[in-house]
């Protein structure tokens, strides 16, 4: 429709064989498939997934490379752990991490999350918390009962922007809480507050 000034982001939803509806969409460039019935997680990482997409596709603007500048001088040489069972949140938060010059490990549950921080000595972790096999909150907690873990910065990272979830974050010995979808300016910010001072990294 040549009245359209910019194609809308489709999502298409079924509910029957995935497959089935890729094949019969043949060419058609759709964003997602959401197949039912719905529940609000799937429908959460439906549209992360589509919008993320989207951010790791546009080009860097005059102001992402000021906050990069900045966040560089302050973050250069960082180590830290990336708790993320979505492949695309994944993919997005490394990207915008290794832009300051972090170093970025990821685990994509909880299980493995405590297995990582045993071996290796992480500046911080940025921990999801709706995850399979072990969740974020149950993770931190964990991570906190074992002393030498005390004073290492454990951020949360969830769309859950309401004033209880933020405290059932705290409750479970996070330092801080990080919105997604994920805003660089944001997550570089709140990193600097948490992390040791750019003297202590090592490269």
């Amino acid at each position: 429709d040549t009245r359209i000034g910019a194609t809308p982001v489709f999502v298409m939803v079924t509910a029957y064989s995935r497959d089935e509806l890729l094949e019969r969409l043949g060419n058609l460039p759709v964003a997602g498939v959401l197949v039912k019935p719905v529940t609000p997680s799937t429908l959460l990482d439906s549209i992360l997934n589509t919008f993320g997409q989207q951010a790791l596709a546009r080009p860097r603007k005059k102001e992402l490379l000021a906050e990069v500048h900045d966040a560089r001088q302050a973050l250069q040489g960082a180590y830290l752990l990336l708790v993320e069972d979505n492949q695309v949140n994944q993919e997005m938060t490394v990207e915008i991490l290794a832009r300051a010059g972090i170093r970025v490990d990821v685990a994509s549950n909880g299980a493995e999350a405590l297995s990582m921080v045993a071996k290796t000595a992480y500046d911080g972790v940025l921990m999801d918390c709706q995850m399979p096999v072990m969740d974020g909150f149950e993770a931190t907690r964990r991570i906190r009962a074992q002393a030498h873990f005390a004073q290492l910065p454990i951020l949360a990272m969830t769309a859950n922007a309401f004033g209880e979830d933020r405290q059932r974050c705290l409750d479970a010995g996070m330092n801080d809480h990080i919105a997604k979808p994920v805003d660089p300016q944001n997550l570089y910010s709140v990193l600097i507050k948490w992390l040791p001072t750019p003297s202590v990294f090592c490269l």
